[in-house]
């Protein structure tokens, strides 16, 4: 009887693990999906946004202010860069049991003892894998506010040029 609650604790336990690992991956892809994004982004307004306002005359006096918004934009843009960058990368998760301790700390247990170091040690990283989580998905949230802001530069800086344009 007592065996049939530990496997019950057990695979309560591993398919929370196994949710939270699925939950990881969709992470890890938005994450990635920013990074490109927001990499494109930033290529693109620098290659138009330069040929743009080499083709702005020197004497208009909008010039300073295409150059400036163009500074912030691709400003803005490697901050966002480097925010994904930071979600996707930081943190290390954690998988119990180790093999290591598998073949030697485990090795020498009786099953009712083994399933509940198994089970412990397996809540014990989803608990740590949630939070990396929560946080990396705060990260990730404000790297896509931050995308927001760096799209409403180009918005702003494309104005500009129209007006500066409209001058010449």
């Amino acid at each position: 009887m007592v065996q049939d609650a530990d496997e019950t604790r057990y695979q309560l336990a591993a398919d929370r693990f196994s949710m939270e690992r699925s939950r990881t991956e969709g992470i890890q892809t938005r994450a990635s999906q920013g990074i490109a994004v927001s990499g494109t982004l930033m290529t693109l307004f620098l290659g138009l946004g330069n040929s743009a306002v080499s083709n702005v005359k020197s004497m208009n006096p909008l010039l300073g202010y295409l150059q400036g918004s163009l500074i912030i934009g691709l400003i803005l843009f490697a901050i966002d860069l480097l925010v994904f960058l930071y979600g996707n990368r930081f943190g290390t998760y954690r998988f119990d049991p180790s093999p290591h301790a598998i073949t030697h700390e485990l090795a020498s247990m009786k099953n009712p003892e083994l399933m509940r170091q198994v089970t412990s040690n397996v809540v014990d990283a989803t608990t740590y894998n949630h939070d990396l989580n929560d946080f990396k998905t705060g990260v990730i949230r404000a790297g896509y506010w931050l995308l927001g802001i760096s799209v409403f530069a180009v918005l702003f800086f494309g104005i500009e040029l129209v007006d500066a344009l409209r001058l010449q």
